[in-house]
């Protein structure tokens, strides 16, 4: 017969304080009921009892810092938001509490002492449909090690499946439930728990470029000399991401290549310039972001990313001897106007400012930028003409989606979505698998005859 009792909920109840920012206390009732799996919910209540009534009106947010004498357990909990919180109880009553219709809380910290020998931190992630491929071990271990990767400030970081049994009610079963973590030793290098998790947050972009989905962080637990410490980000609210593919499950990563490509990726990304380790974080966002985006929200981040940096491209424009005669010609045109037309004179200098720029239009940077890290673009949906990914993209930031045929939209989306895919790879190192290119090239979406098609009706009439 199974024990239900090694596998029930770990629960806390203690008297605590809420303190806004500007000094108001209030005296409540908390009960912290922990998840077995990283990434559900937190169950919180937070109770006025009614002895305390009436009260004030109270500001919000508020926050919670109490210590459970029991369990010498530290709790914490940062920008507690709450819908409604009643502040009087007609008849007057003294027994009993009246909860807090809790809104939003940002995050969960729990400190406290314990006999374990281990420094280790864990930082538990979201799961994706590619982990699901690795292999179950046939054994009993409560945890397996998928992927290893290697960092030059961290050491070694193990990609790892951890299986938690919970107890059903009324009942001698349990559950088996599966969570996804990443195990990292301390060393004498790291000492803060910001320090790591800046390291890992590389780490899992490159990971969700690779797999087409955010993979967030769900919080982290630190064992370091006889102290656990457990953070919940968005306790009781979880991160839920999505796969942003076009065909479902079309990861640009095989489960065989996937540790040398996360590693490969990662090291070059830590090597990179500043800027462009910034512009990669950016654009990882982009192509698989951590909420739910409609195609033309998701066509505008993405070419936003392009173009943030495109702008930076330092390069100049060569005028023409065609140029040079359109600027006298209508510089000629402009002081004929000078004394008769002011305005007119005014218009045409500002058209002759626009030839003799020498800094190139953006559209141009842009083809400039695929073309200095060797970007395939041909056999996608082009860029610069007027029905082309730059003019959707105005067309789009000045009037919406109105207008915009939404298959047009959609297919443009996903052409440009690969061309930021190219980018990021080429910047990278990393190389795509044959067969995964070939199966990406197949796709119906990318025949020149259909999206052709599309362009011509790309705006409706």
């Amino acid at each position: 017969m199974i024990d239900i009792s090694e596998h029930k909920k770990e629960l806390y109840s203690f008297d605590s304080t809420l303190v806004t920012p500007i000094g108001e206390n209030l005296t409540i009732d908390c009960h912290i009921k922990l998840p077995n799996i990283w990434g559900e919910k937190v169950d919180i209540e937070l109770a006025i009892p009614n002895s305390s009534m009436p009260i004030k009106g109270f500001s919000n947010p508020s926050q919670i810092k109490a210590t459970c004498d029991h369990s010498n357990t530290i709790v914490k909990m940062k920008d507690v938001h709450y819908h409604t919180l009643t502040t009087s109880i007609l008849p007057s009553r003294k027994i009993g509490q009246t909860l807090i219709s809790i809104a939003h809380i940002e995050s969960l910290l729990l400190n406290e002492k314990v006999n374990l020998g281990e420094n280790k931190f864990y930082v538990y992630i979201s799961s994706s449909d590619f982990f699901e491929k690795f292999t179950t071990s046939i054994n009993n271990e409560q945890c397996e090690d998928l992927s290893m990767f290697k960092c030059p400030h961290l050491g070694v970081i193990k990609l790892q499946r951890y299986k938690v049994l919970a107890g059903i009610n009324n009942s001698n079963k349990v559950l088996q439930s599966y969570g996804y973590q990443l195990e990292i030793s301390f060393s004498e290098s790291v000492s803060t728990e910001e320090c790591i998790l800046e390291h890992v947050s590389t780490l899992l972009d490159v990971i969700s470029i690779l797999l087409r989905q955010r993979i967030a962080v769900f919080g982290w637990q630190s064992l370091k000399n006889g102290t656990r410490t457990r953070f919940w980000k968005y306790p009781i609210g979880p991160i839920e991401t999505n796969y942003s593919g076009i065909e479902p499950k079309s990861y640009l990563v095989g489960i065989k290549d996937f540790e040398h490509q996360v590693n490969l990726g990662f090291i070059n990304y830590q090597l990179l310039p500043k800027q462009t380790r910034e512009a990669i974080y950016q654009l990882s966002y982009r192509l698989s972001p951590a909420i739910k985006l409609r195609d033309d929200e998701r066509f505008m981040s993405l070419f936003k990313g392009l173009e943030s940096i495109a702008s930076k491209l330092s390069c100049t424009k060569v005028l023409t001897s065609d140029d040079h005669l359109l600027v006298k010609c209508l510089d000629d045109v402009s002081k004929s106007f000078e004394y008769t037309n002011p305005r007119i004179s005014e218009r045409i200098n500002g058209f002759i400012s626009m030839v003799n720029r020498k800094d190139l239009p953006l559209k141009d940077k842009i083809v400039l930028l695929l073309k200095k890290h060797n970007v395939q673009f041909n056999d996608l949906w082009e860029i610069s003409s007027e029905k082309g990914l730059t003019g959707i993209r105005n067309k789009l930031a000045h009037k919406g989606s109105i207008g915009v045929n939404y298959q047009g939209l959609a297919v443009s989306t996903f052409h440009l979505s690969l061309m930021v895919e190219r980018l990021v790879f080429r910047i990278l190192g990393l190389t795509l698998d044959p067969h995964i290119a070939t199966k990406i090239k197949q796709d119906e979406w990318l025949g020149n005859s259909y999206f052709n098609i599309l362009k011509k009706d790309i705006f409706k009439v």
